[in-house]
């Protein structure tokens, strides 16, 4: 069972480490990229499932991007590894990383739900116009 402390540290741990900076600029980007293709990808006449790939692959992409937050640090002298001041480091990654599949499950899981039946397909059949 998970203590409030342990989770208490794992969140100081989140924020010393910059990983809900990474978290929120890799959401902002990923709806950006999200909006841009859903925009592009008709006018360059894709697939649809091109768009699907694209989120799915943004979807598997964050898990990663909260992993390498949590291990490398962006200074003025570059990239290096964020220096380790807990004894429960790999409790706190594993957390980190359950955590993560959790939320990119959840946007998935939401993203079928929403593309169900709570907004009808437009199609234009022989000159009428058709809700179905």
């Amino acid at each position: 069972m998970v203590t409030p402390h342990i989770m208490s540290g794992f969140f100081e741990e989140l924020q010393r480490r910059k990983v809900y900076r990474v978290a929120a600029a890799y959401i902002v980007a990923a709806g950006f990229l999200i909006q841009i293709a859903s925009a592009a990808f008709p006018a360059w006449e894709l697939p649809n499932w091109s768009l699907r790939l694209v989120i799915v692959l943004l979807l598997i992409g964050f898990p990663i991007a909260l992993i390498l937050a949590w291990a490398y640090d962006i200074t003025a002298r570059g990239i290096q590894i964020t220096p380790t001041t807990g004894a429960h480091r790999r409790r706190n990654l594993v957390l980190l990383i359950i955590t993560a599949v959790i939320v990119s499950a959840a946007a998935a899981q939401r993203g079928q739900i929403s593309r169900g039946s709570a907004f009808p397909k437009y199609e234009q059949r022989s000159g009428e116009r058709l809700f179905r």
